[in-house]
């Protein structure tokens, strides 16, 4: 299955799907291939053409994970222009469940997570932090939003 986000250092939220993807493949049982890793920040100019050089290379594949909703859009647009029917031909998961997702055609899968209780928390660690406090990094339980792009 392809995957396209921003693999780099720079942007450690989609480094972190990055790891994820490929821990969820060696879960399965699958090889995690760097040829069906597509590099593209979060933006949805920067997901359509990462489609584009995915369909470019002739690979086979019925399904996509996509690090943010906006690159999943954007991969969305790129194989609805080439004829490539999104689910019936192939399935798409992007992640963040921005407002848009529930919007598009057809409506995208995606990972939620709680952004007020993120935010929370990011403010009351950063709080412990000015006083000096020492904190322990947490991870938020994520919530899948099954839509019509999975075949759902």
């Amino acid at each position: 299955m392809p995957f396209i986000a921003d693999s780099t250092h720079q942007n450690p939220e989609l480094a972190d799907g990055h790891r994820g993807y490929r821990t969820a493949l060696e879960h399965a049982g699958l090889q995690c291939s760097e040829a069906l890793i597509y590099s593209a920040n979060n933006d949805e100019a920067l997901g359509f053409d990462a489609m584009n050089a995915l369909l470019d290379s002739n690979t086979s594949f019925d399904g996509i994970f996509a690090a943010t909703d906006l690159l999943a859009i954007g991969a969305i647009r790129a194989m609805r222009a080439r004829g490539i029917r999104v689910p019936d031909d192939v399935r798409i998961v992007g992640f963040d469940d921005i407002e848009l997702a529930a919007y598009v055609t057809p409506p995208l899968t995606t990972v939620r997570q709680d952004i007020a209780i993120a935010g929370e928390e990011l403010v009351r660690r950063l709080v412990l932090l000015i006083e000096g406090e020492h904190i322990d990094s947490t991870l938020m339980q994520p919530q899948l939003i099954v839509r019509e792009s999975c075949g759902g």
